[in-house]
């Protein structure tokens, strides 16, 4: 009985011992609409549907970087 508790324990904690690391997502266009500024739109149509009615404007996020990993701005990434 004391082996099924211990197994069960390790079965449970298993998931929580091999979770990868959240990593932060940062995203090229903010939206910003009077005090409300959000910077979570991956493309500027996005932003510009986000903003669409409210008034607001569509700025580069400062804060973006584009990693080894994305394609330069106006290129597309081609795979072989």
């Amino acid at each position: 009985m004391r082996k099924l508790i211990v197994l069960s324990a390790l079965m449970a904690a298993l998931p929580l011992m091999t979770a990868g690391h959240a990593v932060a997502q940062t995203y090229p266009w903010c939206a910003n609409s009077g005090d409300n500024v959000s910077c979570l739109s991956s493309t500027y149509q996005q932003c510009v549907a986000t903003v669409h009615g409210n008034g607001g404007t569509c700025d580069r996020n400062p804060r973006y970087t584009v990693s080894d990993k994305e394609p330069a701005a106006g290129r597309a990434m081609v795979t072989r």
